[in-house]
């Protein structure tokens, strides 16, 4: 039962260790981060964020094109294309036309909600297939 407060700090810890043991962030190089999130998508594969250091407390985290690449490899679907574009924009992130990126800036403040807001928005994408 979860109604006793030692109870609650128990699920809690349970709950960080689980997230901290199924969330990976592998340095690809000096300024980019590739961090495997705790979701999957609708083709049940780990959704990946990258971040890249732009200034010292300025990031832009992005999925690398992926979310396109899965649902349309050769990025022909204009009307996927457009749909996607909409759906981030709405989600408040950048969509770039000539690459499939979706991205957003962020600072060290906000920089683990946007990779979480990232990640999420990814899964919903990916069941557009």
């Amino acid at each position: 039962m979860i109604g006793k407060h030692a109870d609650l700090n128990e699920f809690n810890d349970a709950l960080q260790i689980w997230v901290n043991n199924h969330t990976h962030v592998l340095l690809l190089d000096q300024i980019t981060l590739e961090v495997e999130t705790i979701y999957r998508d609708s083709f049940n594969e780990s959704v990946y964020c990258f971040v890249e250091r732009t200034a010292k407390e300025k990031f832009i985290v992005s999925d690398d094109g992926r979310s396109l690449f899965k649902l349309d490899p050769s990025a022909s679907d204009v009307d996927l294309i457009a749909t996607i574009g909409d759906i981030a924009i709405a989600s408040e992130f950048n969509f770039n036309l000539q690459n499939g990126v979706i991205s957003a800036k962020a600072d060290r403040e906000n920089l683990i909600d946007t990779i979480m807001r990232l990640a999420q928005l990814q899964v919903n994408i990916s069941y557009l297939n």
